[in-house]
């Protein structure tokens, strides 16, 4: 009962020391902190009905509401050369627990390293080996030592991206950092700068000059449980050394401290082998350039279908002397073709149909065009149906 009395008064996402014993050690106590989770885990007491032995349940009420956030100070470590120390308060370490695992993952704690694109709404890129579901609750921990909670706000399909967002009011401060995005594509032989994220969870991060060995596709093996793998991704290898191998993540950025690529982790399986005949899992690092990233991240700016909650940015990209594309929050503009007269023309109608593309499409557009095309707006009688790209297609 005073267990129970001490739960019902702890908010969710209330932080909590707990001192406990191992019945393997018992004379050895040990300290943890606790998170109090009550959003995917409802509070329920169950107790023993001797008469017929079962465990009749009892829920127990909501918990209280939670106490406003203080805003914190982010005090980053600064060392290194002028472009590890542009870079270091963009970086931050992304923590993703999942409560149930769906889609394959096969995990329930993840650790990776995440970019700081957009301080200003707190969106930060990352790996979807990182947060590989939207399904679990995401922390952003800034200079090892303040963390906030953040949202998915968007997955990739095919790509190993994944873009997180934690709510700047919880920072007091500018020292939370955007990173610049260079537009410039890597090219092998290429000098540049990895700045990493150790594992040992050290304040400082880690840095080593690096050269460009090879571009490729990256080539992942297809798992026997289905889970995401990404596809037709291009990747850029280095010459790798002890400061790439024992990161959890980071970037590569040129002597202006624009990132050119991300040090992203890849899920891999290696093929099933005797005497069991199971496939290992295993985190695979490459690199990832930026430049096929930064239109995903225009487009998520532009995509009218995301929720509320979600970062819409645009980037800009400069003349090649300046070598950065500086990512900044934007409003998305209605699209024109959206307003259309009452009177035009079939031919009208069918050119801005095959115009239209698939990011432009709502599902009340689609219906709309779609009675368009098969009631008796064609002069010619015919009837039209539409391709996955709506694109009339005559019969």
């Amino acid at each position: 009962n005073a267990l129970q009395q001490t739960l019902l008064t702890l908010p969710h996402g209330a932080r909590v020391p707990l001192r406990y014993r191992l019945p393997s050690c018992q004379h050895q106590e040990r300290l943890a902190v606790i998170i109090i989770e009550r959003t995917w885990f409802s509070m329920a007491r169950y107790d023993l009905d001797e008469t017929s032995g079962h465990w009749p349940c009892t829920k127990l009420p909501p918990p209280p509401p939670q106490v406003s956030a203080v805003p914190q100070h982010v005090s980053f470590t600064l060392a290194g050369p002028p472009e590890v120390q542009r870079i270091t308060s963009s970086l931050v370490r992304v923590l993703f627990d999942i409560p149930y695992q769906i889609d394959g993952v096969a995990g329930l704690k993840y650790v990776g390293a995440g970019l700081v694109v957009d301080s200003c709404r707190g969106l930060v890129i990352t790996d979807r080996n990182t947060v590989p579901v939207n399904l679990g609750n995401v922390r952003i921990e800034f200079a090892s030592t303040v963390e906030v909670p953040a949202i998915v706000v968007f997955l990739h399909p095919t790509h190993n991206l994944a873009l997180v967002r934690y709510d700047p009011l919880h920072l007091a401060g500018d020292s939370v950092l955007s990173a610049e995005l260079s537009a410039e594509p890597l090219n092998v032989g290429e000098e540049c700068m990895f700045v990493g994220l150790s594992k040992l969870d050290a304040a400082l991060p880690v840095f080593q000059q690096c050269v460009v060995r090879e571009q490729c596709v990256v080539e992942l093996s297809l798992a026997s449980v289905p889970r995401f793998r990404a596809v037709n991704e291009e990747i850029a290898r280095f010459d790798l050394g002890m400061a790439l191998e024992d990161t959890i993540g980071g970037v590569f950025v040129d002597s202006n401290g624009a990132v050119l690529a991300l040090w992203a982790a890849y899920c891999a399986c290696s093929p099933p082998s005797a005497p069991n005949y199971e496939e290992e899992l295993f985190e695979q690092f490459e690199g990832m350039p930026l430049q096929q990233l930064i239109p995903v991240i225009h487009a998520c700016g532009r995509d009218h279908a995301m929720p509320e909650h979600s970062t819409q940015v645009t980037t800009q990209v400069n003349n090649r002397s300046e070598h950065t594309t500086q990512v900044t929050p934007c409003v998305s503009e209605p699209l024109a073709r959206r307003e259309t007269p009452n009177a035009k023309t079939p031919n009208a109608k069918r050119e801005e149909e095959a115009d239209l593309k698939i990011g432009d499409i709502t599902p009340s557009d689609a219906n709309e065009k779609l009675c368009a095309a098969t009631t008796s707006d064609t002069s010619d009688e015919r009837l039209y149906f539409l391709d996955a790209e709506l694109r009339p297609l005559s019969l």
